[in-house]
């Protein structure tokens, strides 16, 4: 909403630029302090989310940021040429193509790139890509603030291109939401593409079912516990009775691997 004048094939990356580089900062925190501290980087995220709550919930009140002449803690409105436009008649935006962007990126530099195999090696077996020569300590610290970039660009692109303002609640819980996702994709990146588009049927569903057949959407909420349950349950049994992985997946099949 700060910039007038600019054609949207400027004005759109450019905030999606910002947004990126927002995300990629906060997630370089954690990274930081888990790569010079050993402080654990689920503990340090969780904490820094209050941070950023309480900050977004000052900055939506300041005269810069706070829509005129309203008095709540909501944003002006983002400008029409910094909007993600939508796919022709559908209610989808260009965020979803930006998203299997990302994901095509990711999976090519994970499977493809040099720097890709050292992560995969930090995150399999730390001990042995340090004996490699492997700095898993920088390697630690990219990872987080690569992952707060993702982040930072799926957040600015549900501002862009859904909510359309900034307030201190946007997003609700997607991002606990998300965890639910890489879990279920299984770290693979088409994995938590597909994982994605199943729980945004889900999501997108649930209202509609419960107005159209008269069924609960706490039944989806039910259904998605019980696919988390079962994608975990191969790696709690094989810690309960201290199962080797060749002969859990001799007892689960493939889906145990």
């Amino acid at each position: 909403f700060s910039f007038h004048g600019l054609p949207i094939y400027l004005h759109l990356p450019l905030a999606l630029l910002c947004g990126a580089a927002g995300g990629a900062l906060w997630g370089f925190i954690p990274g930081f302090l888990k790569a010079r501290t050993g402080a654990h980087e689920v503990i340090t995220s969780m904490m820094l989310n209050y941070v950023a709550l309480n900050l977004l919930s000052w900055l939506v009140t300041t005269a810069v940021f706070q829509a005129p002449p309203r008095n709540e803690a909501v944003s002006k409105t983002v400008a029409a040429t910094a909007r993600l436009p939508h796919l022709g008649d559908l209610r989808v935006n260009l965020g979803f193509l930006i998203a299997v962007a990302c994901v095509v990126a990711v999976a090519w530099l994970l499977g493809r790139s040099t720097l890709g195999f050292e992560l995969r090696m930090a995150g399999g077996n730390p001990a042995a890509a340090r004996v490699a020569g492997v700095d898993i300590a920088r390697l630690t610290t990219l990872a987080m603030t690569l992952s707060g970039l993702l982040v930072g660009l799926a957040g600015t692109a549900m501002v862009l291109g859904i909510d359309l303002h900034l307030t201190p609640s946007y997003g609700g819980s997607t991002g606990f939401t998300a965890i639910t996702v890489a879990i279920l994709g299984q770290g693979s990146p088409v994995g938590v593409l597909l994982a994605s588009l199943l729980y945004g049927a889900f999501g997108a569903g649930a209202t509609a079912m419960q107005v159209d057949t008269g069924i609960p959407l706490q039944l989806v909420e039910v259904i998605q516990a019980v696919i988390v349950l079962f994608v975990a349950a191969p790696g709690l049994i094989r810690t309960i009775y201290r199962i080797r992985v060749g002969g859990a997946g001799r007892i689960f099949g493939g889906w145990a691997s």
